[in-house]
């Protein structure tokens, strides 16, 4: 739950602006990769499809996470995060948790598409 919270504040802060996320800040570079790790996982697992994922991969990259954020941190995030995703689609069952995930990913999905209009 604490991990939904932070996505829901990361990405309101990460739509605001294409470049909200500081290539000095680490801290948001992992968050962001969270962000889209957790969003692949409900894109594959759900069968969700409004590209936030490759979005927010868009957004790491030309944020200069990938130079800032040492493998073994995007590693142990992706791990974190497919161990927790796992866990709860487990104990809440994948109907439950997909249902429990659909409104919130969909409502990033306008987001995201008005971010690729205005780099286009």
């Amino acid at each position: 739950m604490k991990r939904i919270i932070k996505l829901i504040i990361l990405l309101l802060v990460l739509f605001t602006t294409t470049n909200a996320v500081s290539a000095n800040n680490k801290d948001n570079c992992i968050r962001l990769l969270g962000a889209g790790i957790y969003n692949d996982y409900l894109e594959a697992n759900c069968g969700f499809k409004g590209g936030v994922a490759g979005m927010l991969n868009s957004m790491y990259t030309e944020a200069g996470c990938r130079s800032i954020v040492e493998q073994y941190e995007v590693d142990n995030t992706i791990k974190e995060v497919f161990n927790d995703s796992d866990k709860r689609l487990k104990v809440m069952g994948k109907k439950k948790f997909c249902s429990a995930n659909k409104k919130a990913y969909y409502d990033l999905v306008v987001p995201v598409q008005k971010s690729r209009n205005l780099k286009q």
